[in-house]
């Protein structure tokens, strides 16, 4: 039963035992901590377009954590990188293409040359439209309508994103989520977005939760855990030592 682990970054993962994981896929930094565990190299790694911002003089908390989340990626390697980009700009023509001119940080190519400046060694380099993200959320979560009401109020974290993609892909028998916590806490360093917001709670989680358990309702037994937070909120298997 070929298993591919998809790793978040928070604090003290729990993962399966290592004869359980056949490969691994990352969200943003998370390879710091499949390294620290002694995992194999990422297969994949989705970056989000976000990570761009961290480039930027001004900082503000958020741009803080992505300029730690680019430095922790120096040294680390991944066979891909699929890049995130962020949803298309809404409203008038003109407000739409202003707001799009100051995501310049967030395009691809940049991003692409921020991840080699920051000395990250990476493949091929996907960078599809948001668009096949979200078509393959409807497929995976058989076009559930509390996903997709969830997902127009705030996008899935990386981490969802990168489950899309182990799900959608025919290869991995069972895809293990581990390293998620629906926290901004992680495991790399202190997260400054938590002092400028206030929380610890992630913006994304109340999607998160309800994307990951649309999944695995649409995929019984091939999607679980070895995280008891996400087994419990999200109603996914659990996976123990003996699984």
């Amino acid at each position: 039963m070929p298993s591919l682990l998809v790793l978040g970054s928070k604090p003290d993962p729990c993962l399966p035992p290592a004869w359980q994981i056949d490969a691994v896929a990352c969200a943003n930094a998370s390879g710091w901590s499949a390294r620290a565990a002694g995992l194999p190299t990422p297969r994949f790694t989705v970056v989000s377009a976000v990570l761009g911002a961290g480039t930027a003089r001004d900082e503000s908390g958020k741009r803080q954590a992505n300029r730690i989340a680019l430095e922790t990626l120096s040294g680390l390697s991944s066979d891909e990188v699929w890049y995130l980009p962020r949803p298309p700009a809404q409203g008038l023509l003109p407000r739409r293409l202003l707001r799009e001119a100051r995501r310049w940080r967030m395009s691809a190519w940049h991003v692409r040359r921020a991840l080699r400046q920051a000395g990250y060694d990476f493949g091929h380099f996907h960078a599809p439209p948001y668009s096949h993200y979200t078509q393959l959320l409807q497929r995976e979560t058989g076009d559930d309508p509390d996903a997709a009401a969830a997902v127009a109020i705030k996008q899935p974290s990386t981490g969802v994103f990168a489950t899309l993609l182990g799900l959608a892909d025919p290869a991995w028998d069972r895809v293990m989520l581990a390293g998620i916590s629906f926290e901004l806490t992680h495991a790399y360093a202190e997260n400054p977005a938590i002092t400028a917001l206030g929380t610890t709670r992630s913006k994304h989680a109340e999607t998160d939760i309800t994307v990951l358990s649309a999944l695995g309702r649409q995929h019984p037994g091939r999607l679980v855990t070895s995280e008891p937070v996400v087994a419990e909120c999200c109603g996914l298997p659990l996976v123990t030592g003996e699984g």
